[in-house]
C-alpha cells in the first residue's frame, strides 16, 4: 500500500511538469509518457505504453542522438542531447532530453528516462545572436574597424581581433597603460582629455591620434566610444570602435599641399596679371597717350593755319579735333581700370575716393564714401588686393544690385584694415553666394584669402547686400599722413 502510494505522488509529479518525459526498455518498449508528452506528440497513452515508438527526429540529428546514446554505461548513466523533433502538427522544434540510464547488476541497461524541455526559442535567439555578430564582424572587417572597451575601475581594456590588426600590437597587457603606450607622446593628452571630458560630461569620446607599430610604422586611428553608468551614476565603461584612417589623412595632407602650391600658383598669376596691368596702363598713358596729345597740337597748328580759309576744312579739323578728345579721354579711362594711377600716386583711401566719384558719375546712385580717421602704410599687394576687390563688389552692384545708395567704408583698427560695402538693392541669396558658377564672387574671396583675409558677403532679399572685407596689417604702424 505505501509502496503505491509513493508510486501515485510520483506520478502526479511527474504529470505536473511541463516538459516531456517518458521511460523506455532497453529494447525501446516505452512502459511510461507524461500528460505533456502525449500533448505535444499528438498521441494517447494507449496508443504509446508497450509499444516500440519513437518520436519522429529531424534526419541530419539520428546518427548523433544514436552515438551518444551509444556512450550511455553505469559509469556514465547521464547523457544530455539536444536535437530537433516533429511535434505532432508537423512542427520542428529544438529539444534537450537529459537522458538517464539504469542498469543491472552486470552493467545491462535495463531502461532510459528521457526528461525533454523545448529549447525551439533558445535556439532562434542564439541562432539571431549568432547572425547579428556575423554581420557585425563582416560589417567591421569591410569598414577595417575594430571593437573596444575599458573598464574604469579596473583599467582592463578588451581589443576585438580586428584592433590587434590595426594597432599592430604583439605583446598588449590588456590593460590601459599598454595602449597608452603604443600612441605617440605628442598625442597621449589629446586621447586622455578626450576620455575624461566624455565620461565627465556623458558625451562621446572622439579622437584622432597617432600610434607606432611593433614594426615601427606610423598610423593615424580615429576612435569613437560611449560611456556607460551604473544605478548611482558611477562611469563603469567605456567602449567604441577603432578605425585606421592613416589613407584619409594622407590624401588630406595631400590635397593640403596641392592647395598650398595652386595657391602660390594663384598668388604668382595675381602678381604678374597686375605687373602686366600696371605695364600696360603705363604704355597707353606714356605712349599713345601722349602720341594723341601730340597729335591734337600738330592739328591745332595746322587748323590756325590753313582752316580759316576754308570753311569745309575747319569743320572737317573741328571733327577730327572731337575724336582726337574722345579717344585721349578713352585712354585716360582704360588706363584708371587697368591700374588707378591714384593708387600709386597717392594711395588707397585716393583711388577709392576717385571709383566712387566714377561710379555716382556713371551710374547716377547716390554713392558715399566714409575714409578712414587714421592711416597706415600698405604694401603693394595688400593695397592692389583691396582694391580689386573694392571694383569687383562695385561692379557687381552696377549689374545686379539695381540699389539707389551706396555707402562704402573704410577704416583701420587693432591692426586690421577693414572695408565694407553697403547696399540697398535686391540683396544677394546665400545660394548665390556659395554658387561655383559665380566666378566674380570667387575671385573676390580668392583674392582676400590670398592677403591671409576673410571676406564675408551676405543679402536679405529687397534689403540689400553686406560686403566685408578684413585684412590683417601685421606690424605695420599708423603713418602721421595720409600714405595708402
Amino acid at each position: 500500500m505505501k509502496f503505491q502510494d509513493s508510486d501515485d505522488r510520483y506520478r502526479s509529479v511527474v504529470e505536473d511538469q511541463t516538459e516531456v518525459i517518458s521511460r523506455v526498455l532497453g529494447d525501446g518498449t516505452l512502459i511510461f509518457v507524461n500528460e505533456v508528452y502525449c500533448r505535444f506528440f499528438g498521441k494517447s497513452s494507449d496508443e504509446l505504453l508497450g509499444k516500440n515508438w519513437q518520436p519522429v527526429v529531424f534526419a541530419d540529428d539520428l546518427p548523433m542522438i544514436q552515438a551518444k546514446l551509444a556512450t550511455l554505461t553505469p559509469a556514465n548513466p547521464v547523457v544530455v542531447i539536444e536535437n530537433r523533433v516533429y511535434s505532432g502538427t508537423g512542427a520542428v522544434h529544438w529539444f534537450q532530453f537529459v537522458n538517464r540510464g539504469f542498469f543491472d547488476a552486470e552493467g545491462r541497461l535495463q531502461e532510459i528516462q528521457a526528461v525533454g524541455r523545448d529549447i525551439t526559442q533558445l535556439k532562434q535567439t542564439e541562432e539571431a545572436l549568432r547572425t547579428s555578430e556575423e554581420r557585425l564582424r563582416l560589417a567591421l572587417a569591410a569598414s577595417r574597424m575594430g571593437v573596444w572597451e575599458w573598464a574604469v575601475e579596473t583599467n582592463a581594456v578588451y581589443w576585438s581581433p580586428e584592433c590587434f590588426d590595426i594597432l599592430g600590437v604583439k605583446d598588449f597587457k590588456g590593460n590601459l597603460d599598454s595602449f597608452i603606450e603604443v600612441i605617440l607622446p605628442e598625442d597621449v593628452p589629446v586621447v586622455v582629455a578626450g576620455a575624461e571630458r566624455a565620461l565627465a560630461e556623458g558625451t562621446d569620446f572622439v579622437a584622432e591620434f597617432r600610434i607606432r607599430r611593433s614594426d615601427g610604422e606610423v598610423r593615424w586611428l580615429s576612435d569613437h566610444g560611449r560611456p556607460s553608468y551604473d544605478t548611482s551614476g558611477k562611469a563603469i565603461r567605456l567602449a567604441g570602435t577603432v578605425k585606421d584612417i592613416t589613407e584619409r589623412k594622407e590624401a588630406e595632407a595631400h590635397l593640403k599641399r596641392l592647395h598650398e602650391k595652386m595657391s602660390d600658383l594663384s598668388a604668382h598669376l595675381e602678381t604678374v596679371r597686375e605687373q602686366e596691368r600696371l605695364s600696360i596702363s603705363r604704355e597707353i598713358h606714356d605712349e599713345i597717350g601722349q602720341t594723341l596729345t601730340a597729335l591734337k597740337l600738330d592739328l591745332s597748328w595746322v587748323n590756325n593755319r590753313v582752316a580759316s580759309g576754308h570753311p569745309e576744312l575747319a569743320e572737317r579739323m573741328t571733327e577730327m579735333r572731337s575724336a582726337l578728345d574722345f579717344l585721349i579721354a578713352k585712354a585716360q579711362h582704360i588706363t584708371a581700370e587697368l591700374r588707378p594711377p591714384l593708387l600709386d600716386n597717392l594711395g588707397l583711401v585716393a583711388a577709392i575716393e576717385w571709383q566712387v566719384r566714377e561710379f555716382k558719375r556713371r551710374s547716377g546712385t547716390d554713392c558715399r564714401f566714409i575714409p578712414p580717421e587714421r592711416s597706415v602704410p600698405l604694401d603693394e599687394q595688400t593695397a592692389t588686393t583691396v582694391m580689386r576687390i573694392f571694383q569687383e563688389a562695385m561692379t557687381n552692384i552696377l549689374r545686379h544690385a539695381q540699389a539707389t545708395q551706396v555707402q562704402v567704408c573704410l577704416y583701420y583698427d587693432a591692426g586690421f584694415l577693414e572695408l565694407e560695402i553697403f547696399d540697398n538693392g535686391s540683396g544677394i541669396s546665400p545660394e548665390k553666394v556659395g554658387s561655383t558658377t559665380a566666378y566674380g564672387l570667387m575671385g573676390m574671396q580668392e583674392r582676400a584669402r590670398l592677403c591671409h583675409g576673410e571676406l564675408e558677403i551676405t543679402g536679405r532679399p529687397g534689403k540689400g547686400t553686406t560686403v566685408c572685407l578684413t585684412v590683417p596689417l601685421g606690424a605695420a604702424r599708423p603713418a602721421e599722413a595720409e600714405d595708402w
